[in-house]
């Protein structure tokens, strides 16, 4: 099993390799008004539309966070920027601004829209740019062995397999679908990776929506947020309660195949912990449950 399921953005009309600093590029995003931002790992992806003031830089090397927005940029291990215009039925003149980092491919974009962003002095802002236009093809040379392989003995790949082809049954798809039913109760969702983190919330969980295809994805959407999570590659949960701005949390931590951490699911309070932590004990699904206080 080498890649995940999370569905490839719409193919671009035109993509621009950049040769400019990457605190450059993320430092001009807040000038062009709302942006869609997503960071992707091996295991999801997680998205949301916002309005970006201007980034500020951690002690410490090359690190950007903008706290009011909940991002945070690990520069370090940027490979490559890029900038591709899409002519999708949908998405007509819009540009998706894209970073690959060490061992992720497209780990961090930010995509500019007609009717929501500022584009009016974006042509302007490209032809700045040092840049040099490259076919998909020379793109997905650039992009080759960038990712990490999931390859994973013939026990896991059998229960990888069964995740994929039923999952509704996964505990986190039951805890999504009741806090879904449960009025007003509100879901924070922080993506986690090597290069960067990035955290939202949903007022009100959506119901989830399941793929019926074996690729073991369950989406989240809603008012311009989406979360899109392979099951398949999920192989353990932490559950613990936290305390977050003096307030208790629920907290759900999901690792992949290789026991990296790649997202947390939390909710206000503690009394979720328990429906919480009987899903997890009583899931057929999971190679492991991990449970703190």
């Amino acid at each position: 099993m080498n890649t995940n399921s999370i569905p490839a953005p719409p193919l671009p009309s035109q993509i621009i390799q950049l040769y400019e600093k990457a605190e450059l590029l993320i430092g001009a995003v807040s000038a062009f008004g709302p942006s869609f931002i997503s960071l992707e790992n091996p295991i999801s992806s997680l998205g949301f539309l916002a309005s970006f003031p201007k980034f500020q830089e951690e002690k410490g090397p090359r690190v950007l966070h903008n706290p009011e927005v909940g991002v945070r940029i690990n520069l370090e291990t940027v490979e490559a920027s890029y900038l591709v215009k899409l002519e999708h039925e949908k998405l007509q003149g819009s540009y998706r601004l894209e970073f690959d980092f060490t061992h992720q491919a497209r780990g961090l974009s930010f995509h500019f829209l007609p009717g929501r962003s500022h584009l009016q002095d974006f042509p302007l802002f490209i032809r700045s740019l040092k840049q040099k236009e490259i076919s998909l093809t020379e793109l997905q040379r650039n992009r080759e062995g960038i990712d990490e392989d999931f390859n994973i003995c013939s026990c896991c790949q059998e229960k990888a397999i069964s995740r994929g082809a039923y999952p509704e049954r996964h505990p986190i798809s039951v805890i999504l679908m009741h806090l879904s039913a449960q009025k007003d109760q509100e879901l924070i969702i922080t993506a986690h990776s090597k290069h960067a983190e990035i955290v939202t919330d949903f007022k009100k969980c959506p119901y989830p929506i399941f793929a019926d295809d074996g690729s073991g994805l369950v989406s989240l959407s809603l008012a311009n947020k989406l979360l899109q999570l392979d099951l398949r590659l999920v192989h353990g949960l932490r559950l613990n309660t936290t305390n977050i701005d003096g307030k208790d949390h629920t907290e759900l931590e999901v690792y992949d195949i290789k026991g990296k951490h790649n997202l947390t699911l939390s909710t206000p309070g503690s009394s979720s912990f328990s429906s919480w932590k009987h899903v997890c004990e009583n899931s057929p699904q999971l190679s492991q449950a991990n449970r703190t206080h």
